[in-house]
């Protein structure tokens, strides 16, 4: 497979066969990997620079906290993707202030943004809470985001959703910090189920026969290959070719 780290810090692999799936994620699974779920709508691999562990500037371990963010997270659907980062000073080198949420450091503790987007209409995020600590973020990530999910369109990012939004992040805080439609509570409830069900979809599928049988290419050749793939060298690696 092709393979390339992208800017994102996932690892993309091109050029497989949808018959040679289940083979790869055993293969990855067994080696300690995770999906980055770049297939659904949810939370992709938190970005975050180098933080306080290798960087003079870095003024908190930015690391582990996007580790504890994207883990806690994970796996969850929402009406789209969602992107974070985490920087570990105002240097911003994760961009969280172009992600869906973004957390950056500061002296006194932790800035969250939020609505933020790329793309082809940028739009930097909002900050939400100021010098917050880390248990204080994650209670207001968990509303915001539960909040999203419940009451944003499909396919609706979140940059789009706040724009659309009566009162826009004025209102947004006042929901979120101040509970303001006496949800919040309930908000942290529902969230905190679908933390506590995330499963590894391609973990069972591996593990489930009749899962596995879904992605045979040819029914009544169930071993056979796309005979129409073909394979060149690029940049050392191996690539499918018309991809």
């Amino acid at each position: 497979l092709y393979t390339k780290i992208t800017g994102g810090q996932r690892i993309d692999m091109f050029g497989a066969h949808v018959s040679d799936l289940p083979d790869i994620w055993e293969e990855l699974i067994d080696a300690g990997f995770e999906s980055g779920h770049a297939y659904g709508k949810s939370l992709r691999t938190v970005k975050s620079c180098v933080g306080s562990t290798w960087c003079r500037y870095g003024l908190h371990d930015s690391v582990t906290f996007a580790i504890e963010i994207e883990n806690r997270y994970k796996g969850i659907r929402s009406p789209h993707k969602m992107k974070s980062g985490v920087s570990g000073c105002v240097r911003e080198c994760a961009e969280a202030q172009a992600k869906d949420f973004g957390v950056i450091a500061t002296e006194k503790g932790w800035n969250l943004y939020v609505c933020g987007n790329g793309g082809a209409k940028p739009q930097h995020a909002q900050l939400l809470a100021g010098d917050i600590d880390k248990a204080t973020l994650l209670k207001y990530l968990d509303r915001f985001m539960m909040f999203y999910i419940k009451t944003a369109d499909p396919l609706m990012r979140t940059a789009a959703w706040l724009n659309k939004m009566d009162g826009g992040i004025a209102y947004l805080k006042n929901v979120v910090i101040n509970d303001s439609l006496g949800i919040c509570a309930d908000l942290e409830a529902e969230i905190e189920l679908l933390i506590k069900n995330y499963h590894c979809e391609w973990k069972e599928v591996v593990e489930n026969p009749e899962l596995r049988k879904q992605f045979t290419h040819f029914v009544n050749a169930p071993k056979a290959k796309d005979p129409t793939m073909e394979f060149s060298e690029m940049r050392g690696q191996k690539m499918a070719k018309a991809w």
